[in-house]
């Protein structure tokens, strides 16, 4: 299994050397920031470096930044002081990208899903296009990621054990901090995890008890520097204003384009008119109650269309493929401003498919890439039933479709602009029990070959 676990490590790491390469042909060297947020966490990063501190700002005054958290800033920060660039934190994440599969590998064989599920779920993972992209665009996600994996493998060496493991408690209690640091989508993970420890650890009350408690306290010393600078400068302990400008901007603005029947972008550009107008400022903690009021005013007076919206966000988060877009990023198709097709205009969209392909046959890529995510989805839902049917490990199942949750409401806030890359970190447990379902299709359909054929002998 050594073997096979180096073979999927160099695979990986081939694989997005093939993308960087990609990218440096067809987008230059600044393909890396074709991100938006990449361009934001190294301007913050470069600030830190030359000692303006933790601000988005071009110039002086440098205004301190309440959006962003500081780990990925501070990577990218370390990189400038090794090496004077980016390109050694690019080196980094494509080691570590490479290492993902391995570390989901573990963490499957420690969840007790069976051979081959483990192994053929980090072959995916190794060689799957977006996935491994993300390994070389200055984006949070690898890191975020890896300590998120790494969370939950020191979580169930202590859950999985005939007793509480104190040692892995606290290392994944801190790991689960870490991962706040690095995207604050990870600060609902502390509650998250110290509920799971009741859920598998029941018959111990007493100790689960303690063993949350010891897990919060942890989680929260780990990311306690960061709210009392953010209690010192904004007044308010937060880990970071950026759910609150996403609801109003992207849910708010996403609600108000489909009741107007206008576009995000449109909207969008309003709703910063209002702020501004306001004096209001989303990088300031101090303001997010405020915005985030906001939001749920717009959101309560269309009910309606925030319904529509979420159902489109919430089949984005499971079936969006990106391919296109990772294309785009890359470096192609930057004569176009958007999509030839795009699922908010559906109908439209499905009349231009032939055209389109007769124009650009190899169109066909990314439909068989959205294709295969649609497959991945219903055979996630089958998985799912599976695996409560046969009772396979049903408080396994609970929570890791409570992590899968989770990431979706939090993700759907964003609205019409969700896309593939919100799925990435629970995207191993997705394909996990998209595999489970699929395994167990293709035994059902060995077995009746088996019997169709004795029959016939």
């Amino acid at each position: 299994m050594v073997k096979k676990l180096i073979v999927i490590f160099v695979l990986g790491a081939v694989v997005r050397c093939l993308i960087l390469f990609i990218g440096l042909e067809a987008g230059g060297e600044r393909f890396i920031l074709n991100y938006g947020d990449a361009a934001g966490y190294t301007r913050l990063a470069q600030n830190m470096f030359l000692g303006h501190g933790f601000s988005m700002s071009r110039e002086s005054p440098f205004i301190p930044d309440g959006t962003r958290t500081p780990i990925y800033p501070g990577f990218l920060a370390s990189s400038l002081f090794l090496s004077g660039n980016f390109w050694l934190a690019i080196a980094f994440q494509i080691v570590l990208g490479s290492l993902i599969p391995i570390l989901a590998y573990f963490l499957l064989q420690k969840l007790k899903f069976i051979h081959p599920i483990p192994l053929g779920v980090a072959i995916f993972f190794s060689i799957e296009p977006f996935f491994a992209a993300h390994g070389v665009f200055l984006l949070s996600e690898v890191i975020f990621i890896s300590i998120f994996l790494l969370t939950c493998i020191f979580y169930f060496k202590s859950i999985y054990a005939s007793d509480i493991v104190w040692k892995w408690i606290v290392l994944a209690a801190f790991f689960t901090g870490l991962s706040a640091l690095t995207r604050p989508i990870g600060f609902y993970l502390i509650f998250i995890f110290a509920a799971g420890i009741f859920l598998f650890q029941f018959k111990q009350w007493r100790k689960s008890l303690l063993a949350a408690a010891i897990f919060s306290l942890v989680g929260f010393a780990t990311i306690s520097p960061w709210l009392y600078r953010n209690w010192q400068v904004f007044g308010s302990a937060t880990l970071s204003s950026i759910d609150s400008i996403n609801l109003y901007l992207q849910q708010g603005g996403s609600v108000l384009a489909n009741y107007n029947n206008t576009t995000l972008d449109i909207e969008k550009k309003k709703l910063w008119d209002e702020l501004k107008s306001d004096g209001l400022d989303y990088k300031n903690i101090g303001d997010a109650k405020e915005i985030k009021k906001r939001a749920w005013v717009i959101i309560s007076s269309h009910p309606a269309a925030f319904l529509k919206v979420n159902s489109l966000a919430a089949w984005q988060f499971f079936t969006h493929d990106a391919y296109y877009d990772l294309a785009w990023h890359l470096g192609f198709y930057h004569e176009r401003n958007s999509p030839p097709i795009t699922i908010l205009d559906f109908k439209n969209s499905i009349f231009k498919i032939p055209k389109l392909l007769a124009e650009e046959p190899l169109f066909i890529i990314y439909l068989l890439g959205r294709a295969l995510w649609v497959l991945i989805f219903f055979s996630f839902l089958a998985g799912i039933y599976l695996a409560f049917k046969k009772r396979l490990n049903v408080k396994r199942e609970v929570f890791l479709i409570s992590i899968i949750i989770y990431f979706l409401a939090a993700s759907v806030t964003t609205g019409y602009s969700i896309n593939a890359r919100f799925r990435l970190p629970i995207a191993v447990f997705y394909v996990t029990y998209a595999s489970l379902a699929l395994q167990y299709f293709y035994q059902n359909l060995k077995r009746r070959s088996a019997i169709t054929h004795n029959f016939e002998l």
